[in-house]
């Protein structure tokens, strides 16, 4: 009998999270999948966020080598390996995305997981866009006054917020 060891760290409850989710099956869904594809678009995807959130910041070509101690077999299915979450396997699963439209996908993701999870929607404002900031600039003294923040009186800010 042969027994071996995977480490599956806190990564087992962020593919248990993904399960919960159906993260897989709805980026499957979304995008569709191809009868030679090994690993679908969606298991990719998870793939991707499990090494995110291992804290590993390696190139694509060395996917393998980070899922070689994982239980793949648990987090995915039974017949995938390791050297099946390639470079080449990520590289048509990011373009699969692009050609789908990202920003689609996320939103899509983004409410079902509100409706999965019972997530609250009276309010719903959703900005990812990043700025930024690179270099020295020049600045004034008078630029370095720091604001004050003081409370306001509730009339004057209803007053001033009321719609007309």
């Amino acid at each position: 009998m042969n027994f071996a060891s995977k480490n599956v760290d806190h990564l087992g409850i962020v593919a248990g999270v993904c399960h919960e989710i159906g993260l897989v099956e709805e980026i499957d869904k979304l995008v569709g999948t191809k009868d030679k594809q090994i690993v679908t678009t969606g298991e990719a995807v998870m793939a991707v966020v499990i090494n995110a959130l291992g804290f590993v910041n390696r190139p694509l070509y060395l996917f393998p080598e980070f899922m070689r101690n994982k239980p793949t077999e648990l987090f995915f299915r039974e017949e995938l390996k390791p050297e099946d979450f390639n470079d080449d396997t990520i590289g048509r699963t990011l373009e699969r995305l692009y050609e789908n439209d990202p920003t689609k996908i996320f939103m899509h993701i983004a409410l079902k997981v509100a409706d999965t999870l019972r997530i609250s929607r009276k309010f719903l404002h959703l900005d990812t866009t990043t700025m930024s900031v690179h270099g020295e600039y020049k600045f004034e003294d008078n630029d370095q006054v720091p604001i004050k923040i003081s409370p306001c009186d509730k009339k004057v800010l209803k007053r001033t917020f009321q719609r007309e």
